[in-house]
């Protein structure tokens, strides 16, 4: 076994003001410290490498504890080739939303999450992974899958007067592919 922990202190800050012609259409400012303790053990054996973790955050504007549970394996199966797999839960305080205006365009924005408005992202993690070193060359190849809840969209639609935000969930899959020649 080996253990491992650390300590984290995040401040996060999101500022968004849009105005035409001296008239503020919006001024909002959020600001946001918390602290986050990770763990982490590091299992090793010639067959199987194991590595749970758990972060530990307390969110104290959202008066809200975030657990997130990982885990990962490494299992090396001959010199030049090995298989990792790994999942968690992840949360997000700080996220880039999309603001829709009337004539289809999409805007970014980087937002802090308050869980009236702005939830907090959750997302769900798996992925493995292929590893292959032959002579000089290294090669990787990892299939993800992601879920993620609490996504938002801002629908300004100004010349109809009307404002809203929509909420909404995502999934993602595909591979990331990484060679390296030494």
């Amino acid at each position: 076994h080996k253990l491992a922990t650390h300590v984290e202190w995040t401040k996060n800050t999101s500022q968004w003001k849009e105005d035409t012609l001296n008239f503020t259409y919006i001024d909002q400012h959020f600001a946001g410290r918390y602290m986050t303790v990770v763990l982490s053990d590091e299992i090793s054996s010639p067959r199987i490498n194991l590595k749970p973790g758990l972060r530990y955050s307390y969110v104290p504007f959202l008066k809200k504890s975030l657990v997130e549970p990982r885990i990962s394996m490494n299992v090396p199966i001959s010199t030049n080739l090995d298989f990792n797999l790994s999942a968690g839960l992840y949360n997000q305080i700080l996220s880039k939303s999309s603001i829709e205006d009337e004539s289809g365009n999409f805007r970014y924005m980087w937002t802090l999450a308050n869980d009236s408005v702005y939830p907090v992202l959750e997302g769900r993690h798996i992925t493995a992974a292929v590893n292959v070193e032959l002579n000089k060359t290294q090669i990787s190849w990892a299939p993800y899958f992601r879920k993620t809840d609490g996504l938002t969209r801002y629908i300004n639609y100004a010349r109809q007067n009307r404002e809203d935000i929509s909420d909404g969930k995502g999934r993602s899959y595909g591979f990331d592919v990484y060679v390296k020649q030494n």
